[in-house]
C-alpha cells in the first residue's frame, strides 16, 4: 500500500484525530492541522474544507468506533434484555477508554447555518439503530419503540457524561456500569408483563482507564 501524503484527507483527519485524543474539541483546529503537517491552513481547505468539515470526519470516525464496539458486545444467542445491558456496558467502556474523542462527539454542534451532511447522518442513524435493533422483540410498535431509544440513548449519553467529568461517583459511588444496569432494567422492565427480571450476562471485571479525562468546554468554530 503506498504511503498517505501529508496533505492528504486522510492524512488530515489522522491528524485531527490525534489532536482530538489529546485536548478534545478544543485541540482540533485548522492552525493546529497545519502546523503538525508542516503546511499552510489555506492546503487543508483546498483538501478537505473548513474546520466543520473536517470535525465531522473525525466524529463519524469515533461513531463508528462506538458502533462496532457496541456491536461486538451482542451475542446473537442471547435474548434482547442481557444484551441491551451487555451493550450498555460496552457503551460506557467505550467513553471511559476514549473520553475526549466521545466529549468531541457530544459537544460540537455545526452551526445553523449547515445541515448534517447525508453521510454523516447516515452514519450516526446506523450507530443509534444498533438499539433500535435489540428493542424489536421487545416494542412492536414503531412509534414507541423510537421514543424508547431516545430514552435510552439518553441514558446512557448522560451516564457516559457524569462518567467522562469524573462526577458520576459524587451522587453515586457503584459505578457506571450498575447505574446503566438499574436504569435500563427498570425502563425495560415496564415492557415486560410476565416473568422474572432479567438475568445479565456474566462480564469480566475490567481495568480502570488510565486515560485522562474530557474537557467540559464548548467551543466556537475557529480557524
Amino acid at each position: 500500500m503506498p504511503p498517505v501524503h501529508k496533505t492528504s484527507a486522510e492524512a488530515i483527519v489522522a491528524v485531527a484525530s490525534q489532536l482530538a485524543e489529546i485536548e478534545g474539541l478544543r485541540g482540533v483546529g485548522v492552525r493546529a492541522i497545519a502546523a503538525r503537517l508542516k503546511v499552510s491552513p489555506g492546503t487543508l481547505y483546498n483538501v478537505i474544507g473548513d474546520v466543520d468539515d473536517i470535525i465531522l470526519l473525525v466524529n463519524e470516525r469515533t461513531l463508528l468506533r462506538l458502533r462496532d464496539a457496541l456491536l461486538a458486545a451482542v451475542d446473537s444467542e442471547a435474548d434482547a434484555v442481557p444484551n441491551l445491558l451487555a451493550m450498555a456496558e460496552a457503551y460506557v467502556d467505550f467513553v471511559t477508554d476514549n473520553p475526549r474523542r466521545w466529549s468531541m462527539l457530544l459537544e460540537y454542534t455545526l452551526g445553523s447555518e449547515r445541515a448534517l451532511p447525508e453521510w454523516y447522518q447516515q452514519t450516526l442513524n446506523r450507530t443509534v439503530a444498533t438499539v433500535d435493533h435489540l428493542l424489536l422483540p421487545l416494542i412492536a410498535d414503531r412509534s414507541e419503540r423510537r421514543r424508547a431509544v431516545a430514552v435510552l440513548w439518553a441514558t446512557l449519553e448522560g451516564t457516559a457524561s457524569l462518567t467522562a467529568s469524573g462526577k458520576l461517583e459524587i451522587v453515586d459511588d457503584s459505578g457506571p456500569h450498575e447505574v446503566v444496569e438499574l436504569l435500563i432494567t427498570r425502563f425495560i422492565g415496564s415492557f415486560l408483563h410476565q416473568g422474572a427480571p432479567p438475568q445479565r450476562r456474566p462480564r469480566p471485571r475490567r481495568k480502570r482507564s488510565a486515560a485522562g479525562q474530557g474537557p467540559a468546554i464548548r467551543r466556537s468554530r475557529r480557524a
